[in-house]
């Protein structure tokens, strides 16, 4: 049975993208909390040197960035 592909060859499904929708909630969030708990930027914060001992931040520091210095860097 033939399926609709998309143009970089997924499938096409009808049903709601739940993991995409979990991903910019997760983002949305986690902005959320780095105006409201002190200190949540730095617990998720990439360091290189603990990169073997804690893997997940490869992943959290490309979705978490600082929001003062996103902010003044934009004004530039």
């Amino acid at each position: 049975m033939p399926s609709t592909r998309t143009v970089f060859g997924g499938r096409v499904r009808g049903q709601r993208p739940v993991v995409t929708l979990a991903l910019i909630a997760l983002c949305v969030g986690s902005y959320a909390l780095q105006y409201l708990v002190p200190g949540w930027t730095e617990r998720w914060m990439f360091v290189p040197a603990f990169g073997a001992r804690e893997p997940w931040t490869f992943l959290t520091a490309a979705f978490l960035h600082s929001p003062v210095r996103s902010r003044t860097s934009c004004s530039t």
